[in-house]
């Protein structure tokens, strides 16, 4: 890996990690912390890959194949993160007690997604593209890094909107 790459990742968590940071003490990192997010992501990333038989083999294009399979892993389990999420706040919205932890799985699973796609998936596919085509004009992760912001915006906000109209009706 380059110093310049390894630079760009630090920054990036050292930045990220400070924004959580400021939001109030080292115990607001607890707050981005959700078991049940995590094995969402994680999980289902892991059963999506044994489900398609991805074995891989000592030869590098099959190992670009199942990073790229990873890349669009993660990117699924975050969106079924995001509808698990949904549903239970929609099943529950005149609890406020459940809308709470359920928002925490719809948001935090994308914000796992993005980041294993960030710091697991794109650097292995990247590197293996390199090294398999000696390029990287195409890249699978490229393609989620675009939808995945707007995907993520566009749920959100039609998550709170539902909410927001569901709650103005009790």
């Amino acid at each position: 890996m380059k110093l310049t790459t390894l630079t760009g990742y630090l920054i990036f968590a050292g930045l990220c990690l400070a924004a959580i940071i400021s939001g109030g003490s080292m115990n607001s990192i607890m707050y981005f912390m959700d078991l049940p997010s995590f094995l969402i992501v994680f999980g289902c990333a892991l059963g999506l890959i044994l489900m398609a038989k991805s074995v891989p083999s000592s030869n590098d294009s099959s190992k670009w194949k199942l990073y790229q399979l990873l890349s669009c892993a993660f990117f699924i389990s975050a969106i079924l993160g995001d509808m698990i999420g949904c549903i239970q706040m929609m099943t529950y919205v005149t609890d406020a007690s459940v809308i709470g932890p359920s928002m925490a799985i719809c948001l935090l699973t994308s914000l796992y997604g993005l980041f294993a796609v960030v710091f697991i998936s794109y650097p292995l596919e990247d590197a293996m593209a390199k090294k398999v085509y000696a390029s990287d004009e195409f890249s699978l992760s490229k393609i989620v890094w675009f939808f995945f912001p707007v995907y993520s915006v566009m749920f959100v906000l039609i998550t709170f909107y539902i909410l927001m109209f569901s709650l103005s009706t009790f």
